[in-house]
Order: structure tokens, then sequence, then C-alpha cells
């Protein structure tokens, strides 16, 4: 028997993250499934925070990396958009450096990406920014309106299996077509 990932409890994925590499704890859960699987050294990475006094090159030497490589992973094109931000991203530079580490996953609006990020020593995972009520209320409509169209329902009933999924689409549709393959086969029964 299998079930999807994200079906799957919080504890069994937790252990499957631990066993991908050797973290001492997860803080919380991965934003996708597609987070466990394959998960690579060049995912992990550094948050650093960026002063004043900061320069691409200063923060390169600090981390034993290049230049180059932080604007790739930050997306940064200029060196004066550095002002901009309050983090930047910092590959990881060996496995030894995220051995029993706490991680959190984080999305870069800058860099437009995810990342995995190895938490230091006493540093707390940061808070989870929450969705604008606009955003969700837009998204909403969109996969309600995405769903009425696929399966040639109402809006009601589209919102009803998008909530029983959590707005897993995936696990709405499959919950739709079990329900109307149920009908199907319930129908010739109810005539009788």
């Amino acid at each position: 028997m299998s079930l999807p990932l994200d079906e799957l409890p919080d504890s069994l994925v937790f252990q499957a993250l631990g066993e991908l590499s050797d973290f001492d704890l997860v803080t919380a859960r991965p934003p996708a499934p597609t987070c466990l699987v394959p998960v690579k050294l060049d995912h992990f990475v550094w948050r650093h925070r960026v002063s004043r006094s900061d320069s691409l090159a200063s923060i390169a030497i600090q981390f034993g990396t290049s230049i180059p490589l932080i604007k790739r992973v930050n997306n940064i094109v200029s060196d004066h958009s550095l002002a901009t931000r309050d983090s930047l991203y910092v590959p990881v530079g060996g496995l030894d450096s995220i051995d029993c580490k706490l991680v959190a996953y984080l999305h870069c609006h800058h860099a437009k990406r995810r990342f995995i990020v190895v938490l230091r020593d006493g540093e707390q995972p940061p808070p989870v920014a929450a969705m604008p009520a606009s955003v969700q209320d837009r998204a909403l409509k969109q996969l309600t309106n995405m769903f009425q169209r696929g399966f040639r329902v109402d809006e009601n009933t589209a919102r009803f299996y998008l909530a029983q999924a959590g707005g897993n689409v995936r696990a709405a549709m499959a919950a739709f077509e079990d329900d109307a393959r149920w009908e199907r086969v319930m129908r010739p029964v109810r005539r009788r």
C-alpha cells in the first residue's frame, strides 16, 4: 500500500527528511513533497543578515565562496541591489557543515525560489509569513474556476471539494472522481 507524500503524517515526513540527511530536527513540513526528492547539497544555504557595511565581496570572503555564485543564488543583477535586501542566501560549502543542524524552508521573493536554510546554533527558525488575504482570495477563486471548468460543476461544489482537500487540487480532483465513480455504480442499484 502506498500513500501520496502529502497524505503522510508529519512524523513520517520528518523521519524521511532525517534519513535523507543527518538533521537532528526539521522545524517545519516542507512546502511541497518535491522538496524531499532528491535533496542535493546545492539546495542548502546559509542565511546572512545584510548590514549597511556589507558588500558582496565581504560576504563571499566570510563564507569562502565567490561573488558570481552569491549573485546567481540570490538573483542579483547589480551590486547596488544589495542595499534593498535584508538577507542573502549563501550556498553551504560541504556536508560536514550541515551535519546535525536545524533546517527551515523559506521562500525568497527577491530570488524567486525556495531554499532549505541551515540554521546556526541557537538561531530560531524565521516566522512563516502568511499570504495576504487578497492574494489568498484570488488564488482560491482561480482554483475554483479551474475546478469548475475541468469538471463542469457549480462554484459551491468546486469550493466544497477544494475545502475538503485543504486546497490541494490533486486531492480535490481525486475525491470528486471517487464520488462520481460511486454515483455511476450506485445509480443502477437505486433504480431497482
